[in-house]
């Protein structure tokens, strides 16, 4: 299997680099505002998913993308001190490259940004055709300008014919984000649905030998049960746990980052060797 690409986000210096793992929309698009806040000495890449550009099939499972992602960074860092980063879905592969380099001998770091309450007793819930569309277009919207167009409710979509409701979430894509074409997105969401199947058939394991940083959003609900929402359980070392300004959809946003970089920059520090 080919290795997969890292992408430049930002030139750094001295510091570690710091890799973003896509979330469930496959892009990097999200990450854009927060790659631009964070430390200017820290190097920023990212790794998008197989299939955005209608070439090759995407991956469908997490173990299978944490191996071909641990190796592509492997290739170019060896063991130097990494830190993968992953907001939402993204944290949950982030999470299992990390256990990898770790076992190979690596010095990794893990950054987790809202990712979701882990419950493994609990099947996760499979979506249905209109769900996946809302969900899919507020994956594409997600750390756009406030005043861009927002994503339809499900009730908004369902109150569209049948026929009328992806070319609409589309179109509301396009709105926020002028400069993506409309026929790649087909192949985005289809990325985004391989995506699906992964995190629902997803079962956490023991994560040994990572630094790790679990960074909630303020909107995030009943923190007061588990802080980490349930990562704690899974990181043998031990889990460090911040808080950052926003709700699960607008932590990225423009508006946000600030603190969130701040959050990220600060544990850095204290915590990732140079």
């Amino acid at each position: 299997m080919n290795a997969a690409s890292l992408i430049e986000l930002r030139p750094g210096g001295s510091r570690p680099p710091i890799v973003m793992i896509h979330a469930l929309s496959g892009t990097l698009l999200p990450y854009l505002a927060l790659a631009g806040a964070l430390d200017g000495a820290t190097p920023v890449y990212g790794i998008e998913a197989d299939g955005l550009d209608g070439k090759r099939q995407p991956l469908r499972d997490v173990a299978s993308l944490a191996r071909r992602y641990a190796a592509t960074i492997r290739d170019a860092f060896g063991g130097a001190p990494v830190t993968v980063l992953g907001w939402s879905y993204g944290g949950i592969v982030a999470a299992e490259i990390a256990a990898r380099l770790g076992a190979s001998g690596a010095s990794p770091s893990a950054v987790l940004i809202d990712v979701q309450r882990l419950n493994p007793s609990r099947p996760n819930r499979t979506l249905d055709a209109d769900e996946e569309l809302v969900e899919f277009g507020r994956l594409m919207m997600s750390g756009t300008a406030p005043a861009a167009a927002r994503p339809p409710t499900l009730a908004e979509l369902r109150a569209i014919p049948a026929r009328a409701r992806l070319a609409h979430v589309f179109e509301t894509i396009v709105a926020a984000r002028p400069r993506t074409p409309v026929a790649m997105l087909h192949d985005f969401l289809r990325v985004f649905r391989s995506n699906l199947v992964a995190h629902d058939a997803y079962v956490p394991g023991e994560i040994r030998r990572v630094a790790a940083l679990f960074v909630r959003s303020h909107g995030q609900t009943h923190p007061d049960r588990d802080p980490s929402l349930g990562w704690r359980r899974w990181f043998a070392d031990g889990i460090d746990v911040a808080v950052a300004p926003g709700d699960h959809d607008s932590i990225l946003d423009a508006s946000n980052v600030a603190g969130l970089a701040a959050c990220i920059d600060q544990w850095q520090s204290l915590h990732v060797s140079t």
